[in-house]
């Protein structure tokens, strides 16, 4: 995080804490990315999840139903041009869909 405000000139904030929807299937489904931002200088968008706890088996499906929102959301064609993190307090790590 640290990072992204000190590069905040190369960013562009899509959106943080909001409610989004999006099918899945039939199923109407809502998420709440904590934070959307795009890498201005090589266009790849960037999903943000912060988490407190403990690492948990639902934290990667929930990065790939934001990794889908994106890709859908967006028109992202390829996997180069978005790319999920997951931060904990005391680990921070990217995951790659």
């Amino acid at each position: 995080m640290e990072d992204l405000i000190q590069r905040r000139e190369e960013t562009e904030l899509i959106t943080a804490e909001r409610f989004r929807s999006m099918g899945v299937g039939d199923v109407k489904v809502w998420i709440v990315m904590d934070l959307l931002y795009r890498d201005v200088g090589s266009g790849r968008y960037v999903v943000t999840d912060f988490k407190t706890g403990k690492r948990n088996e639902n934290d990667r499906t929930q990065l790939t139903l934001y990794a889908k929102f994106v890709k859908e959301s967006f028109q992202v064609g390829t996997e180069d041009q978005y790319r999920n993190e997951l931060g904990r307090m005391r680990w921070h790590s990217s995951v790659h869909i």
